[in-house]
């Protein structure tokens, strides 16, 4: 995958963006239909000049994460159980999530679980 292609210029790649970041049913950089269990690689576009995240199917996942992430099993999403392979290890993260959905749907099972 080339740089151009985690490159978001028009209105439409920036909807393309919102909606797999939403809920990732589609790759962020084509814009094809994601399978359910399917992992995702959360690569980094290039959105005017600041960077977004958002989920890709293997086949437009850049070089260097399919190289990194080729034998190491993917972190699984805390709300749906998808496979998800992140293009930079952090350690603030606390637990993966394949879409912003996922990440609420636990963030409230969370507090509700508080809450009780």
């Amino acid at each position: 995958m080339s740089d151009d292609r985690l490159r978001i210029t028009t209105e439409d790649e920036r909807e393309r963006l919102r909606a797999a970041r939403r809920n990732a049913e589609i790759c962020a950089a084509c814009g094809r239909a994601l399978d359910a269990g399917e992992t995702v690689y959360l690569e980094r576009f290039r959105v005017a000049r600041t960077r977004m995240s958002g989920p890709v199917g293997k086949e437009c996942a850049s070089a260097d994460t399919l190289t990194r992430t080729e034998k190491v099993e993917p972190e699984r999403c805390v709300w749906c159980g998808r496979g998800v392979h992140y293009r930079l290890n952090t350690r603030r993260r606390t637990q993966a999530a394949c879409s912003r959905r996922c990440a609420s749907r636990a963030w409230a099972a969370r507090r509700r679980k508080g809450m009780e």
